[in-house]
């Protein structure tokens, strides 16, 4: 389950309940009694930790990283390919001058 799917179970319900089929604790009054629990927010400290420290996460990151840096780097090649060439930048510019 991730960090999200652990948040939604301590506001709707409490720790351990299934939020998908409805099903809430017997004890469950609201979101504040829960947040208050110290098994509530030692159950989410420890899934938030577990993602945290999950590599496929941190892989995840890395891939989106590459791709938004090589995504601007493309683009910087690009307009950097119409000033040098006189593309429209640069025939702009000299009329200006």
């Amino acid at each position: 389950m991730s960090i999200w799917g652990d948040i939604v179970n301590l506001i709707t319900a409490g720790a351990g309940a299934d939020v998908g089929s409805g099903a809430a604790q017997a004890g469950a009054v609201g979101s504040a009694a829960n947040l208050s629990s110290d098994a509530g927010i030692g159950a989410a400290l420890a899934a938030f930790f577990g993602d945290i420290t999950s590599i496929a996460m941190w892989r995840s990151l890395g891939w989106l990283l590459l791709g938004i840096l090589m995504m601007i780097a493309g683009v910087a090649w690009w307009v950097k390919g119409s000033v040098v060439s006189g593309g429209s930048l640069a025939t702009a510019a000299a009329a200006l001058a």
